[in-house]
């Protein structure tokens, strides 16, 4: 392999542009989600400059210091002020704004958009060609033409504003695509090179058939104040982030299914093959297919399968997300392979699940990829990844190597999940959060989960051993909280979590349940009777005892100190035979007889 051409500024070359004790706990507010936020965000950006070095980026190009003294600051400052931006037709440049459209287009290709270019739409809209159908049935799927509207190819600094993307009665199959854009191991701790470098997507409207924003093996990509309306006529994803992507921002985005249909199936990735799909609003998850390709322009970047993969800080905060409730949805999920994830201050007004954390976990498929038997560099799933059209002149053989584990756990790690709304009033969200396996050890705190139809939080098998719920309001919940475990997967064994401080009240059918549906385990059950045809309800075991207080500290369960001492356990119901659990292993030994999740002090005292 030839080194890379050396360059004295930062200049993609044209054929590559046209490529692609007593606890005090005080309210959470704003500020402090901010604050948490920017932690993860600059958690690779937070030491002083050090001295230049010159800067490879993933296209092979090299922006050179521009003297022995200068900064990693400097010298992306200086690449990018002699960059040599071409703008892509139909757009235009217009000095200061960038590449700008004069009036509505029609794209009968990709725009594709170099590193340090700067698309201001002005307000005007981009149509595809010809929109695509899904694959329904025998029908089989027609991609629209371009299957993606923008792509951002091994690009940084790249902002993209003002647009409306698609229409909902002309979508794009996909609408921005931001892949292999990964930041260069040379700026990773220079904060000023970082935040030049970012790629923008912002302030634009995007209406898609099936996924709105794409970030894959990709860094640093803030996705700000857009409208996304995905999942046209289809299945699809709002806003997804994939494989080895790290400290990406998603912020104050609307996302909405806008007209979802069970029957189709679809590709969740340019080129991609249709399956049926889970509709998600928000998804973080490093995938599980062996080898996930895109081409274009005769260029080929390939998202490879690793079980070493990670994907780190990455923030959602701040959105808006209705996914309603065709195929039983997930309004942001956190999956295989998020590390610290931050999910704050968002509103969830639709989706089966409002909050779903989980990973791959043995019985699940997890790719490994092969080469390709002429070229031992082509990563392989299949034997057509060997002969991959537009970006191969002839076949590299049959694919060697491949295959397929499903005894591995790789779940999501560490979430932080910080004054969240899950807001059921309407009638969509059946469950507010959902912590499944593998466990992901969360921090849950400062949380509003209310009127969900089935559950408000729901802690699965091992996670009830390491999860922190405090400072959360569960109100008008059918049962706030549910300690249950799935059948077939190995239990706690202990009870660890930690649990305290919050506003458990108004429950429809009880605070707390601790059993599943056998034949729907997703519906929580206390009893039988809660299942119908879908039972029996399979309680969890009796025998690991279950505090619900931590350090002397329990929860309010919406009763006064003289209503059973705040709590009402297995043995005593009330007149009407209702209680907080029926469960003779779980207990809360120091309740409040008045609200907690907004904070106690030294005035605060528990009815024990």
């Amino acid at each position: 392999m030839q080194p890379p051409i050396r360059v004295p500024s930062f200049r993609k070359p044209h054929t590559l542009a046209a490529a692609v004790g007593l606890c005090v706990l005080l309210p959470w507010s704003a500020s402090a989600q901010s604050d948490v936020s920017e932690e993860a965000h600059q958690r690779h950006a937070s030491k002083a400059d050090k001295d230049c070095e010159e800067i490879v980026f993933p296209d092979g190009t090299v922006a050179e210091c521009p003297s022995p003294a200068a900064s990693q600051t400097a010298a992306i400052a200086h690449a990018k002020h002699e960059a040599d931006v071409v703008c892509p037709p139909p757009t235009r440049e217009d000095g200061a704004r960038g590449c700008v459209l004069d009036s509505d287009v029609v794209l009968k290709e990709p725009l594709s958009l170099d590193s340090f270019t700067r698309l201001d739409c002005g307000g005007y809209t981009m149509l595809p060609t010809m929109p695509g159908t899904p694959r329904i049935g025998t029908k089989q799927r027609v991609p629209s033409t371009p299957e993606v509207a923008v792509v951002l190819m091994k690009a940084h600094g790249v902002t993209i504003e003002n647009c409306h993307i698609g229409s909902v009665a002309s979508p794009f199959d996909f609408g921005v695509l931001v892949i292999g854009s990964k930041l260069p191991a040379e700026v990773l701790d220079d904060q000023g090179a970082v935040h030049q470098l970012q790629n923008k997507v912002q302030d634009n409207s995007i209406a898609t058939r099936y996924n709105g924003v794409i970030i894959a093996q990709s860094d640093d990509t803030a996705v700000k104040d857009n409208e996304v309306r995905s999942m046209v006529g289809a299945r699809g994803i709002g806003i997804d982030i994939l494989g080895d992507s790290d400290g990406n921002r998603l912020e104050g985005n609307t996302v909405v299914a806008d007209s979802p249909n069970a029957s189709t199936s679809v590709p969740l990735f340019p080129g991609g093959l249709s399956t049926p799909q889970r509709l998600r609003g928000i998804r973080l998850n490093i995938g599980n297919a062996a080898v996930t390709n895109f081409c274009m322009d005769g260029e080929l970047i390939q998202i490879v399968g690793s079980q070493s993969v990670r994907q780190e800080d990455n923030v959602v905060e701040g959105n808006f997300v209705d996914v309603g409730l065709t195929t039983l949805p997930f309004g942001i999920a956190t999956a295989a392979g998020a590390v610290r994830p931050v999910l704050s201050g968002n509103t969830i007004v639709g989706a089966h699940q409002a909050l779903h954390f989980s990973g791959i976990a043995p019985g699940d498929d997890f790719g490994i990829p092969g080469h390709c038997s002429l070229d031992a560099q082509r990563a392989c799933g299949v034997n057509a990844d060997c002969n991959i059209a537009g970006c191969d002149d002839a076949s590299k053989g049959t694919c060697v190597g491949a295959s397929t584990v499903n005894t591995l756990t790789i779940g999501a790690t560490d979430p932080l999940v910080v004054g969240n709304t899950v807001n059921g009033s309407t009638g969509k969200v059946e469950i507010g959060m959902y912590l499944a396996i593998p466990p992901p050890h969360a921090t849950i705190l400062q949380n509003t989960v209310s009127h969900a139809s089935l559950a408000g939080i729901r802690l699965n098998n091992g996670n009830m051993e390491f999860t922190t719920v405090r400072g959360n309001t569960l109100v008008a919940n059918r049962f706030g909280l549910v300690l249950a475990e799935l059948p077939g997967i190995p239990h706690e064994t202990q009870f660890g979590s930690a649990i305290s401080l919050n506003d458990i009240v108004g429950s429809t059918r009880q605070a707390i349940a601790t059993g599943v549906c056998k034949s729907l385990v997703t519906t929580s059950c206390d009893t039988s009777s809660d299942c119908g045809a879908s039972g029996p309800c399979l309680l969890r075991p009796t025998v690991l005892p279950t505090e619900l207080s931590v350090d002397g500290q329990g929860n309010y369960w919406g009763r006064t100190c003289a209503d059973s001492d705040g709590f009402r356990s297995f043995d005593e119901p009330d007149a009407l035979g209702l209680r907080d659990t029926s469960a003779p292993n779980v207990n809360d030994s120091h309740p409040y007889g008045v609200p907690v999740a907004g904070g106690v002090d030294e005035t605060t005292l528990t009815c024990h």
